[in-house]
């Protein structure tokens, strides 16, 4: 299969920092704004495309599949299990290779580590194809480690396919469904469900497009330089947030003026079953950007909360 490119890629944010924004964590202005905005849109205009959906930019030049691996759990593919896939990439790898998984549940913990760049994981619809685990944050294992799928690699895509964390609703810690910490990674069409710290947006530059984002708390988090684009941002209550407590979609940690880190939200819809704020600010410099997007009665009438830093965030 080919990929293709163009000079711009079919999504092209050039105005995108010059739309009127909802909201934006900030100290002292907006300093570093113009520079996010660019550096993201830049990793997403200048990639490829598979199937019409844009990625990172893998070596060598010819982007072309090299290898197609079929997961199939009843059986009938080269694997019934998804990391047994992923562990026959080679590392380093600098040639795409495209993981299809049928439709079905696939109760497993996941892994790509660093060196495993160029992978494209393909399901058969976000409503098809599911990987599910059920680690929480407790004894020795850490908010970062109960990821039920950890991708650290540079130049990953991911498409129709949903991810879970299945940790019980009732117990009162962060369960992860996915962490994406590597550079240049992009998700279309895909699911993500859990409740506290359900998408660890840690470190690089992401793309989502035509998502599902399921939390109750936090849901979308970290140090990343990403845009979300068309997404679907349902918000559901927990019993470790009663009443008089809050509810936050994003807790950003940008910690710097020159923290190139944020989180953009174009043409999205917020939605649930009780108010939320769009964010918190998790660090000191936090910055969360809204455009766009349908927020419905359920965002709380403050918009954002300030948590421990007071008026010295806004």
């Amino acid at each position: 299969m080919e990929l293709t490119g163009s000079p711009q890629g079919p999504y092209y944010f050039g105005d995108l920092c010059g739309l009127a924004f909802y909201g934006v964590f900030r100290r002292r202005g907006i300093e570093g704004l113009k520079f996010l905005c660019f550096s993201v849109a830049f990793f997403i205009c200048s990639g490829f495309e598979i199937d019409g959906q844009t990625g990172g930019s893998c070596q060598p030049t010819n982007n072309t599949v090299a290898k197609t691996i079929n997961v199939d759990w009843a059986g009938n593919g080269d694997f019934k299990n998804i990391q047994s896939a992923i562990d026959t990439v080679p590392a380093p790898n600098s040639q795409w290779i495209r993981i299809l998984v049928k439709a079905g549940n696939y109760s497993e913990k996941i892994k790509i580590n660093a060196s495993q760049s160029c992978i494209a994981l393909e399901g058969e619809g976000m409503d098809k194809t599911f990987i599910l685990w059920d680690d929480y944050a407790h004894d020795n294992i850490s908010t970062v480690t109960s990821a039920t799928f950890t991708v650290r690699a540079t130049d990953f895509v991911a498409r129709k396919i949903s991810f879970q964390n299945t940790f019980p609703r009732n117990v009162p810690t962060q369960g992860v469904a996915v962490l994406v910490g590597g550079d240049r990674s992009a998700f279309y069409e895909c699911g993500f469900y859990g409740y506290q710290d359900t998408l660890a947006d840690y470190k690089g530059r992401h793309y989502f497009k035509d998502c599902y984002i399921q939390g109750s708390s936090d849901f979308i988090y970290g140090e990343g330089q990403s845009i979300y684009e068309n997404c679907m941002l349902s918000v559901v209550p927990t019993p470790t947030a009663n009443s008089n407590g809050y509810l936050a979609i994003t807790a950003n940690g940008r910690e710097s003026t020159t923290d190139g880190s944020g989180f953009i939200f174009k043409s999205c819809q917020v939605f649930g079953s009780r108010l939320v704020y769009l964010g918190r600010a998790w660090q000191k410099y936090s910055r969360v950007i809204f455009s766009k997007s349908n927020l419905t009665n359920v965002v709380a009438p403050e918009g954002w909360n300030s948590w421990s830093y007071g008026e010295d965030t806004q």
